[in-house]
């Protein structure tokens, strides 16, 4: 990573591929913490409980970092850009206890501009697709987007890599 410090060291690289003396012009500093503020604020993070092997494909070909439930915090929610959610119900279609943590935190959080994507990986569209719903709309009055459906494991028609390619652009 490139680190201009100075005004002058930005005139003497301008003068070496303009060929001109660029006196007049200037150019705010660049600092490697605002850099590094700014690269950590643009991730994309995909949260997961059991599902460590699903995260690590989605992360992947996205070019994303997997963060479990158990580890979540406050700060990895506000320093993300998107998140792809990962969720899991027990039976009855109640959230499992760590994602039940999460969804208190993800109360916490103010989500305006933060991109959301969803997969069920344990439950079903039939029993927990109402509290998904739930959750999704919840998270949008906290001002988040939510992108693409909501893709539920083991439905037939739906693939994974179909789902990330739909969602990609997005985050």
């Amino acid at each position: 990573m490139l680190v201009l410090r100075s005004h002058v060291r930005i005139r003497v690289l301008l003068y070496k591929f303009i060929g001109a003396a660029c006196r007049e012009t200037t150019f705010p500093l660049l600092t490697s913490i605002q850099n590094i503020r700014d690269m950590k604020h643009e991730s994309i993070v995909v949260v997961y409980d059991s599902c460590q092997a699903i995260a690590e494909e989605i992360a992947d070909k996205l070019g994303a970092e997997t963060v479990s439930v158990q580890s979540m915090n406050v700060r990895q929610i506000e320093n993300s850009q998107s998140l792809v959610l990962i969720i899991e119900f027990q039976d009855g279609g109640k959230l499992s206890p760590h994602w039940q943590y999460v969804y208190l935190l993800l109360s916490e959080v103010d989500l305006s501009g933060k991109n959301i994507a969803v997969i069920v990986a344990q439950g079903n569209k039939r029993d927990c697709g109402t509290i998904t719903k739930e959750l999704c709309d919840r998270l949008m009055n906290q001002g988040a987007h939510i992108i693409g459906d909501q893709l539920y494991s083991g439905t037939s028609g739906q693939n994974l890599d179909n789902w990330i390619c739909a969602i990609s652009p997005n985050l």
